[in-house]
């Protein structure tokens, strides 16, 4: 049972409670004050319970969201590192010098490839 549904529970009892001292042929006035005075400030604090639950609510969406929010810039810092990582790779070299002289048939090209390996 979650705070908000005690609270309400509370009041129900309270208001059973009030209900049965009318009922009684002797009422004490002051008791039925307290209890009246007692209901008022349960329904103030029940409010007030069910505000703070939406603010948390909306607390835990914000918090949400900004979790996704910095998992997607880790993962593009991650993806960043990465490309850098190939890019400093001697092997990303020799494949790209692979790849031009295939596609110009260029002897410098080779050329350029034995140097970088030797």
């Amino acid at each position: 049972m979650n705070e908000h549904e005690r609270l309400t529970k509370l009041e129900v009892l309270i208001d059973d409670t009030i209900n049965q001292l009318h009922s009684l042929k002797e009422t004490d006035t002051e008791t039925l004050n307290q209890l009246a005075e007692i209901k008022y400030l349960l329904t103030i604090i029940t409010d007030r319970n069910q505000e703070l639950s939406e603010v948390n609510d909306m607390q835990n969406k914000q918090i949400e969201e900004l979790i996704k929010s910095i998992e997607s810039y880790n993962n593009k810092i991650k993806f960043a590192l990465f490309i850098e990582n190939v890019l400093k790779s001697p092997i990303f070299y020799v494949i790209v010098a692979l790849l031009l002289f295939i596609a110009t048939q260029d002897v410098k090209i080779l050329e350029f490839l034995e140097k970088l390996i030797l």
